[in-house]
């Protein structure tokens, strides 16, 4: 099979490609650990790259073969929907040997009550954007998709949540993503606005309208 034609089957679907494949083979292996919210993602595997890869094997019990090809792939979550306690467990054997990775989970971000209050007031430098204000209520913010924009949707999340979020690919691996909870309807639209006018797909609920 020819390049031109396996990206094509890839593309439509009919083919799975060795990052989808490899991302199949970590959702497994995440799901073999205790469950919660947060994600691991691996962005390098810094100087000592045999440690690194016996590191790996160890946290996925994965074979080298494929942890070597995980390696090429990199920025990749390696562990998806765990539980803090577990991602920070790997994230320290990991560091120890020079890995470089985050822990990108819904549950750093406060919500809206606990947060200080912001007023959107004018700056003194031109160029520098306006916090974005909160004000409390039961809507919650979710990042579902980010679309074509990666870097936009990035800034936009960062000044939603005042949180950087290090690259296009810890954003992506995150999803869906809490961005706010419990702020009333006007933010919320607000934030699902701005993003979507850069082409990330946003939901918004009401957490108080019970049935």
């Amino acid at each position: 099979m020819n390049e031109m034609l396996r990206t094509v089957l890839e593309l439509i679907g009919l083919r799975e490609s060795p990052r989808a494949m490899m991302q199949r083979k970590l959702r497994l292996v995440s799901q073999s650990k205790t469950p919660g919210r947060a994600t691991l993602v691996v962005k390098s595997l810094g100087m000592k790259q045999n440690s690194a890869i016996s590191a790996l094997r160890e946290i996925t019990d994965l074979p080298r073969t494929d942890i070597i090809a995980l390696a090429g792939m990199l920025p990749l979550p390696l562990l998806t929907h765990v539980s803090m306690e577990t991602a920070v467990a790997a994230q320290k054997i990991l560091a120890l040997i020079g890995v470089e990775s985050e822990i990108v989970s819904p549950d750093t971000i406060p919500p809206a009550s606990q947060q200080p209050a912001v007023r959107e007031t004018a700056v003194s430098t031109p160029r520098a954007r306006k916090p974005f204000a909160v004000q409390p209520g039961s809507y919650t913010v979710t990042l579902t998709a980010v679309g074509l924009l990666g870097e936009r949707v990035r800034e936009g999340v960062q000044r939603i949540t005042g949180r950087a979020m290090g690259d296009t690919a810890v954003l992506e691996a995150a999803l869906p993503l809490t961005l706010l909870t419990g702020v009333d309807e006007e933010t919320a639209v607000r934030a699902q606005t701005s993003l979507q006018m850069v082409g990330a797909v946003v939901d918004i609920d009401d957490d108080g309208d019970t049935v």
